[in-house]
């Protein structure tokens, strides 16, 4: 197992919520270095390009935004992953 990619799982099994919530921020950051443009991210700098970017990766991969869990989908996957990784991360470093 890795932290990275934790347990491995067969093709027949539908992956766990987080291991599709990890690779879509995989597949995002990979979209956002694929970008001929760069761009500034952070507390100083326009949040409207980045929502742009957001929409334009929706519009690519056939997603819609209507029902975005911006709120609670931390609550939804649940704590019990967060502290799986942390785990994870603390035995890799031993």
């Amino acid at each position: 197992m890795s932290i990275i990619t934790g347990p491995q799982h067969e093709m027949n099994d539908t992956p766990p919520i987080h291991d599709i919530v990890s690779g879509a921020l995989f597949d995002f950051g990979g979209f956002l270095t694929s970008l001929d443009d760069d761009f500034m991210v952070g507390s100083h700098s326009d949040a409207s390009h980045f929502a742009d970017l957001i929409g334009d990766f929706h519009k690519r991969r056939g997603l819609t935004m209507w029902n975005s869990d911006v709120e609670s989908w931390q609550k939804k996957i649940g704590s019990r992953i967060a502290s799986r990784v942390a785990v994870a991360a603390l035995s890799a470093v031993e």
